[in-house]
């Protein structure tokens, strides 16, 4: 809704969700200023829920963190606090894995099993969605909000499927046509799948001013 509130985890996910998220200034959202705090976005949306409980409150995580806090549910569950919790599943500890690519270091210990989310949280007394494609969230989403719309009082996970992608390094993007030849232009955008429509240029952006 145009007035909810975000509790979002840390690593990849933040970056998808601060980037993507269609955020407006009656929205909150709370993530976590500690380094590598694993597990903060499914406690941060039931505290939400708990101070802002006639207001929409979703919860961002990825399969690392949510596995870790994911006890949690039943809170949510026995206080009937109806959060949107949204794990998105890559089988990685992502950004680790992004951080040791970069160094040139071995990738080991990033590997995650992965679960059917949906169906434990429906064990443990909520709602699950399991999602693999744009089409199949897109009826999550419309099911969800006749859910809420009933009066809703149980929470909620959505088991996102998700490639396991890098979100676009922003430390450096050759995407200036001012600064950098085209063939590199064209490599990055590549590599990112990166239009000029979703990221244009800096230069570009002044030239409309």
């Amino acid at each position: 809704t145009d007035a909810a509130v975000f509790g979002l985890y840390v690593c990849n996910n933040t970056e998808w969700a601060i980037r993507q998220l269609p955020l407006n200034k009656k929205q909150t959202f709370t993530m976590s200023a500690w380094y590598g705090t694993m597990g903060f976005g499914l406690p941060a949306g039931l505290a939400a829920k708990l101070d802002y409980p006639k207001q929409q409150v979703w919860s961002i995580s990825g399969d690392g963190g949510y596995a870790m806090v994911m006890p949690d549910l039943l809170t949510e569950v026995k206080y009937h606090l109806p959060v949107i919790n949204v794990v998105l599943e890559n089988k990685s500890f992502g950004f680790i894995q992004h951080e040791k690519i970069v160094a040139n270091q071995a990738l080991y210990g990033i590997d995650l099993l992965g679960a059917d989310s949906a169906k434990v949280a429906e064990d443990m007394g909520g709602i699950g969605f399991k999602v693999t494609n744009l089409k199949e969230l897109k009826q999550a989403f419309h099911e969800i909000a006749e859910l809420q719309r009933k009066g809703n009082q149980l929470p909620i996970v959505i088991d996102a499927k998700i490639k396991n992608v890098d979100p676009v390094d922003t430390s450096f993007m050759p995407i200036d046509p001012e600064n950098f030849d085209a063939a590199t232009i064209s490599q990055y955008r590549k590599q990112y799948a990166l239009s000029e429509t979703d990221q244009p240029a800096f230069s570009d952006l002044l030239k409309k001013l």
